[in-house]
């Protein structure tokens, strides 16, 4: 395996660099935009030169990569963490770009309620790694400065998650982050603070995706403020994610059937489907759309994501967090650059 400190040798030198140059700025500029960066979560996809461009003229400095997945894998008499959906998008091309990735890692939780059965203890080697490995295979050639750790911890698991990351920014000797959930920021006393750097606050999902009374369960800020205030303080500090992507919710007799992802919005105002309530639609005629059948009577649920819900979504976050000077948008796609060019993105993050 190709280890990650090949790829991470001027990784000090840079921060430094860049402390410094921040610090002098610090004195005579006032108030400025967050920087606009971007998850980028498909496992198989291009970066083409429009979508680094697009990069380029909202001022993005860095794409947070999701390079692999940790399930728990029962399989025979193989029981552990595995890596499953490894990133396979040429990255040479942004490599060569200034903009920075950083790698970031899904581990279910099941693989610390399960790690009775086997050894915690070469994971973060394991999972240092691969990232190495992951990034080198994809054309990535420039210095690492920060991982990031998505996981869905709970009071249970806390104590072995928390246990493992120590190791891994031991290990690393670089910048670590964790993804941070509504309920992890409200219950902190009980779902603890994890031994990292920083926390990005995961301000998307946060409605009842199952239910059909549902309006959208993407960015839902009536449920948002049961869990944020003006007067909220977290341990560490955070930078805030927002969601700008748009999916649909297929519904049988009230039961979730699946999500479909990657479909036009004009498809649901075609003659396949008739308009039952707002962001609701029936379908007249079976069809197969995003890898499901759709019979009549089935209902899907438009979810998105307006301009001027993500502004109010960003301001309300602005009071509640303190001097953030970043803003990751979920997620990088042919569809949000051709939707928000960058002057109107930059217009609704002021």
């Amino acid at each position: 395996m190709v280890n990650l400190p090949a790829i991470i040798v001027m990784a000090g030198i840079r921060v430094l660099l860049y402390c410094i140059f921040i610090g002098a700025l610090a004195g005579c500029a006032g108030p400025t935009s967050p920087v606009i960066n971007f998850y980028h979560w498909k496992s198989l996809s291009n970066l083409d030169s429009s979508q680094i461009s697009y990069l380029k003229e909202v001022g993005t400095q860095r794409v947070y990569m999701r390079v692999f997945d940790v399930h728990y894998i029962e399989d025979g008499y193989q029981k552990g963490p595995y890596p499953v959906a490894s990133l396979q998008v040429p990255l040479t091309e942004l490599s060569a770009s200034g903009v920075e990735i950083v790698p970031v890692v899904y581990i279910e939780n099941e693989v610390f309620l399960s790690s009775y059965e086997y050894s915690l203890d070469e994971l973060p080697k394991l999972l240092y790694e691969e990232i190495g490995r992951v990034l080198v295979e994809n054309g990535w050639t420039e210095p690492i400065e920060e991982i990031q750790i998505d996981c869905d911890w709970t009071p249970s698991t806390r104590e072995k998650f928390f246990e493992f990351v120590g190791h891994l920014r031991n290990l690393s000797q670089i910048q670590l982050s964790a993804t941070i959930r509504l309920h992890q920021l409200k219950y902190v006393d009980e779902t603890g603070v994890p031994p990292v750097d920083h926390g990005v606050l995961m301000f998307y999902n946060m409605g009842d995706l199952r239910s059909p009374n549902e309006t959208n369960s993407i960015l839902n800020l009536e449920e948002a403020r049961k869990y944020v205030s003006n007067d909220m303080r977290y341990p560490l500090k955070l930078v805030p994610a927002l969601p700008n992507f748009s999916w649909g919710v297929l519904f049988r007799n009230d039961k979730i059937q699946s999500i479909l992802n990657n479909v036009s919005p004009d498809l649901y105002e075609s003659s396949l489907f008739a308009k039952s309530a707002e962001n609701e639609y029936e379908c007249r005629e079976r069809c197969f759309i995003s890898g499901s059948w759709i019979y009549p009577g089935d209902l899907i649920r438009l979810e998105s994501v307006e301009d001027a819900l993500f502004m109010e979504a960003h301001q309300l976050l602005k009071k509640s967090i303190t001097q953030f000077d970043e803003v990751i948008v979920y997620h990088l796609s042919n569809e949000l650059s051709s939707r928000l060019p960058p002057d109107r993105l930059k217009d609704l993050l002021p």
